[in-house]
């Protein structure tokens, strides 16, 4: 047997851009995800869109699964992190939903999947996806609970109301490809 050569550690300039143009093959991804759904993914399509070969996304995602679940997990960690900036603002609760909503459906550079096929994904990247879920969800609770504490908010169910309003934001975000309207 002969023995492997050790490869060398990626450069700090080639590991950059290799997670630029990931980047951009998530971003792409999202948005076809968003106009079919998660099982219409058209590799071909998405690669011509980046400008790459079908074969050279699998340098960067083991297989179309795993790149779901990227979008997905990239998606879930995007609004978590939106939620942690917007919680840091002052001024109140009913502000804080405010820049949130206004973040994500507004001042967005770029499009994050829906999570509407989860069942597509492995039970482990299913669960992940949902556990980074979940903080989100636990988060927006705590904005209700204390916004209705503090009066900024009108009293209702603080579950509900973090669900509901989530719905909202991917409706708004899906809205105008299902009925033919454009930004």
């Amino acid at each position: 047997m002969s023995a492997r050569t050790p490869t060398k550690p990626q450069s700090a300039k080639v590991q950059r851009k290799r997670e630029a143009i990931k980047g951009k093959v998530l971003a792409a991804a999202a948005v076809q995800m968003n106009q079919r759904g998660a099982a219409s993914l058209d590799l071909k399509a998405l690669g011509n869109t980046v400008g790459l070969s079908r074969n050279s996304l699998y340098y960067y995602f083991n297989d179309r699964q795993d790149l779901v679940y990227r979008c997905y997990l990239q998606a879930a960690e995007d609004l978590e992190e939106d939620i942690e900036r917007s919680l840091m603002l002052t001024g109140g609760n009913r502000s804080q939903l405010e820049h949130l909503l206004s973040t994500i459906l507004i001042k967005r550079t770029h499009e994050t999947a829906v999570l509407s096929d989860l069942g597509l994904l492995d039970r482990d990247q299913r669960s992940e996806v949902q556990k980074v879920q979940a903080r989100n969800l636990d988060r927006l609770e705590e904005i209700f609970r204390s916004g209705i504490s503090a009066g900024d908010l009108r009293p209702n169910n603080p579950e509900i109301a973090s669900r509901v309003l989530l719905g909202v934001i991917n409706w708004a975000r899906l809205w105008f490809r299902w009925t033919g309207h454009y930004r």
